[in-house]
């Protein structure tokens, strides 16, 4: 069985950086660089569509920013809900639950293995449904920002994704 996370990315940091609340992006930006079998499940944003994209974990990014050779972008991991689809947008409730901020990368190579993405994924405002496993995801960022391991591990030792609780591997990493 696949695994799929929400990857929101946004060009303007502003849009990540701080109290996050409400995320609203274009209509036409939903579902970029989505496997064309799931967007074509999701392009209603019927309410089972909703309800399918409220229960995977959502990383809200940045876009990528460059400094030299090196590389950053702004990244949270947490929940939506209250999704509401309009005509020309849509707008979701966006809870945090690890703010990992702003987090480097020797180079943009190192950025899109965190999340499975090409380069030009990474330069561009979007919400894809990426295939992979947000626990992997989240492993590699805590590699990246040990400081914030604990939080990961935080609700009783286990991660609550996809509504299901599961256990997390105690191996002293």
């Amino acid at each position: 069985m696949t695994e799929n996370f929400n990857y929101i990315s946004f060009g303007n940091w502003e849009y990540v950086e701080g109290n996050v609340d409400v995320v609203t992006i274009g209509r036409g930006r939903m579902f970029e660089y989505t496997p064309p079998d799931t967007e074509k499940r999701l392009e209603s944003l019927d309410s089972t569509a909703i309800a399918f994209l409220e229960k995977l974990p959502t990383f809200l990014c940045s876009e990528i920013k460059s400094a030299g050779d090196a590389v950053s972008m702004l990244i949270k991991y947490g929940r939506i809900s209250d999704t509401t689809p309009g005509r020309r947008e849509v707008s979701t409730t966006f809870e945090t639950l690890v703010d990992f901020g702003e987090v480097g990368f020797d180079d943009i190579e190192m950025a899109g293995s965190v999340f499975g993405a090409d380069r030009f994924q990474l330069y561009r405002t979007h919400w894809a449904v990426r295939e992979g496993d947000a626990q992997e995801v989240l492993a590699r960022l805590a590699d990246l920002k040990p400081n914030l391991a604990h939080l990961i591990g935080e609700q009783g030792g286990h991660r609550q994704l996809n509504e299901a609780w599961i256990p997390m591997c105690d191996d002293g990493q």
